[in-house]
C-alpha cells in the first residue's frame, strides 16, 4: 500500500506537470519554441494571444482544431462561433490547458498554457458547456469552495462570494442545493464560479444555453459589464446569433476546426453578406407568379434564395444594390403583383454563419 501511494502520488503529480509531454519530444524542440514564443511576446498588451494552435487526437481521426490563431485585448469579448464539433470546445480545452496542443502557442496574460499553465490559471475563469455544479452543496457552498481554491485570503472569501452572489442575482437561491436548480440558474452559478477571484480572462463555453429571455438579457448585462468597465477579456461560444451581435467585439466563424472568417461583425457582414436581401409576402399563389416573372425581367440581378407559397426571399449584391433604384423597382413590383408585404436588410450574422455551415458540410 505503501509503494501504490508513492507511484500513483507520483502519477498525480506527473500529469499535473506534463512529464509526459515534456518526455516524449512534444516535447524539447516544442518547449524551445515556447520559451522563443513568449520572448517575442513579451511586453504585449493582449490578454490572449492564440498561434496556429492545431489538435489531431489520433491520425485516424479528423483534425479536431487546424491552425487557429487569434488576439484579444483589455476590454474586449470575442465569440467563437460554429455548428456542433467545429473544434470551439476543444479550443477552450487547450486554452485552459485541459489537453495539449498537438502543436501552436497560447499565452494567457503572457503566460504559456503549457510551460507555464498554473500561473496562466491565475488569470483564467473557465464556465464549461455542460453542468459544472456540485449537486449536493448550496450554491454559496460551491462559490465558498471555489475562493478557498482561488487562493483568496479566508478573510475575504465571505465578501467575495456576496459580491458574486449579488452580480449574477442568486441571492434567493444560495442556500438552496444546486441540484434543485432550474437549467438557467445552474448556468448562473456555473459564470458566477467562473468569476470567483477576479480572472482577467473568462471562458464563456455557450454560457446562455437553457435560460429564458428574461434571464438570458441579464446575463447578457453582467459579461457586457465585465469586460467594458472591469478592464478584463471575455472569450465566448455561442449558437445565438443574436448574442453574438448583443456581446462581441469581434468574432471567428469556425468550420472543421478552423476559422473560415474573422474580424468585426460589420466587416463580416459586408465582406461575406453577399450585399442586400429582399423579403416578399403573398396572399394568393398568382402574386408570387407574378413577382417571379417581375424580377426576372426587371432585375435579372436578383437571386432567388427561397420561396414558399407564400414566400419569397431575393439576395442583390452590394455592388448592384443601387437603394433607391431597387425602392422604384419594388413599387413598380407592387402595382404589377400585388404582393402583400415586403422588407429590405442587409444579410444577417445568422445567414452568413449558415452559408459557411452549408459550405463546410459540402466539402465533407
Amino acid at each position: 500500500m505503501f509503494i501504490q501511494m508513492a507511484a500513483f502520488a507520483g502519477l498525480c503529480l506527473a500529469i499535473e506537470y506534463n512529464l509526459w509531454e515534456r518526455l516524449k519530444g512534444f516535447g524539447f524542440q516544442y518547449w524551445n519554441d515556447c520559451v522563443d514564443f513568449q520572448r517575442r511576446q513579451r511586453g504585449s498588451q493582449k490578454l490572449v494571444v492564440a498561434k496556429d494552435l492545431y489538435k489531431k487526437y489520433a491520425p485516424f481521426l479528423p483534425t479536431a482544431v487546424d491552425s487557429l490563431s487569434f488576439e484579444l485585448g483589455r476590454n474586449e469579448c470575442f465569440g467563437l462561433l460554429g455548428v456542433n464539433g467545429a473544434g470551439k470546445t476543444t479550443t477552450f480545452k487547450m486554452l485552459t490547458g485541459e489537453i495539449m496542443p498537438s502543436s501552436g502557442h497560447a499565452l494567457i496574460a503572457g503566460h504559456d498554457i503549457v510551460t507555464d499553465a498554473r500561473n496562466a490559471r491565475l488569470f483564467m475563469g473557465y464556465c464549461p458547456q455542460f453542468e459544472a455544479v456540485v449537486g449536493n452543496m448550496t450554491g454559496r457552498e460551491m462559490l465558498t469552495m471555489y475562493a478557498m481554491v482561488r487562493g483568496i485570503p479566508n478573510a475575504y472569501i465571505a465578501e467575495e462570494v456576496e459580491r458574486i452572489i449579488a452580480k449574477l442575482d442568486l441571492p434567493r437561491y444560495a442556500e438552496k442545493l444546486s441540484c434543485t436548480y432550474s437549467g438557467g440558474n445552474k448556468r448562473k452559478l456555473a459564470v458566477a464560479a467562473a468569476v470567483v477571484g477576479d480572472p482577467k480572462v473568462i471562458l464563456l463555453d455557450e454560457p446562455s444555453t437553457g435560460m429564458d429571455p428574461v434571464a438570458k438579457r441579464f446575463l447578457w448585462n453582467v459579461i457586457s459589464d465585465m469586460y467594458n468597465s472591469e478592464d478584463k477579456s471575455v472569450v465566448l461560444t455561442s449558437h445565438s446569433m443574436a448574442e453574438c451581435e448583443a456581446l462581441c467585439s469581434r468574432i471567428g466563424i469556425m468550420v472543421a476546426g478552423k476559422f473560415r472568417c474573422e474580424g468585426e461583425i460589420q466587416e463580416i457582414k459586408n465582406n461575406f453578406g453577399g450585399g442586400y436581401h429582399v423579403e416578399f409576402r403573398f396572399t394568393s399563389n398568382e402574386q408570387l407568379r407574378k413577382l417571379v416573372h417581375f424580377m426576372s425581367v426587371e432585375c435579372p440581378q436578383a437571386k432567388e434564395i427561397e420561396s414558399t407559397d407564400l414566400y419569397c426571399l431575393y439576395q442583390i449584391s452590394q455592388t448592384e444594390a443601387h437603394l433607391p433604384t431597387l425602392f422604384k423597382k419594388i413599387k413598380q413590383a407592387k402595382q404589377q403583383s400585388g404582393f402583400e408585404a415586403f422588407s429590405v436588410s442587409q444579410t444577417s450574422l445568422e445567414q452568413v454563419f449558415i452559408k459557411f455551415a452549408n459550405e463546410g458540410s459540402a466539402e465533407v
